[in-house]
């Protein structure tokens, strides 16, 4: 059985019952969202490979019906996210940078209508009020009025033959500074409901996968090597992890080495923290 449809077909399939979901019935992985992805995606292959062996358990047919599309639409729900914290930290890198800019070209359009306009009375209290503000918000709006300013007397800077692309600078920074600021806003809203999104569609997958551990280790008790596959890898790594590190610390303060345990030393302990309900 091969799944031809693309994670977002999976998603879109599942979305309804996805959003059907009792937020108090909501599994939050303890794994990384990536390797929890690669986790679902590798129990949608073992069910395409071993699937006619699982049904000769007593497991509901509709979680190996359905985990291609729930492993599917969870890896659609952290692509989303994955995109949306990339988008976010390109606009955090950005806008470091063109606030400086900002900062720069206010400086020098206000010296230069300072004296441009010095015998100007009416002219140098508008200054004077945009010298005022404060902060990086403040900075923004201040370019837009500079360019209004300079608009208002284009006549009398193009006679003292003020840099024209300066004038046009400001405007430029005031557009791009007050969408960055603008987006630096509705990243955090939009990365949070991805991952809301994300343990939803979790909670559809894990509901699957368990059953799907469990009737693989009992069709396959007397096949030791295909039992080991139902079994979460990340945390038996974390097991073997744990136990070389116990290891080392007996060798320095025993001069002992205890040998680490391996997958024939599974116990129920590896899937428990899925059912956790601590936020990742």
């Amino acid at each position: 059985m091969v799944n031809e449809k693309t994670p977002k077909e999976c998603f879109d399939e599942l979305e309804k019952a996805l959003l059907a979901i009792p937020e108090k019935e909501i599994v939050y992985t303890t794994m990384p969202y990536e390797v929890a992805m690669q986790e679902g995606q590798r129990v949608a292959a073992l069910v395409n490979k071993h699937g006619e062996r699982l049904k000769c358990s007593d497991i509901d047919p509709v979680h190996l019906d359905t985990i291609f599309e729930r492993a599917g639409a969870f890896a659609y729900c952290v692509g989303v996210l994955d995109s949306f914290v990339k988008i976010a930290e390109s606009h955090e890198e950005i806008y470091p940078k063109k606030k400086i800019e900002g900062y720069e070209v206010r400086k020098d359009l206000i010296q230069t209508l300072e004296y441009v306009f010095r015998s100007d009375r009416k002219t140098l209290d508008a200054i004077e009020k945009i010298k005022r503000g404060a902060g990086d918000l403040d900075m923004i709006k201040d370019l837009n009025a500079i360019h209004m300013l300079c608009m208002k007397n284009a006549d009398r800077l193009s006679k003292a033959h003020v840099d024209q692309s300066l004038i046009e600078k400001s405007l430029q920074l005031y557009k791009e500074l007050s969408q960055l600021t603008a987006k630096l806003d509705i990243d955090p809203k939009r990365i949070d409901e991805a991952k809301k999104m994300c343990n939803r569609a979790w909670t559809y997958l894990w509901e699957s996968m368990k059953e799907i551990y469990a009737a693989g280790k009992y069709v396959f008790f007397k096949e030791p090597e295909i039992q080991e596959l139902f079994y979460i890898d990340y945390y038996q790594n974390m097991g073997k992890d744990s136990n070389k590190n116990i290891g080392n610390k007996e060798t320095k303060s025993e001069g002992k080495t205890s040998k680490p345990e391996g997958k024939e030393n599974k116990s129920e302990e590896t899937e428990s923290p899925e059912t956790s309900t601590a936020t990742v």
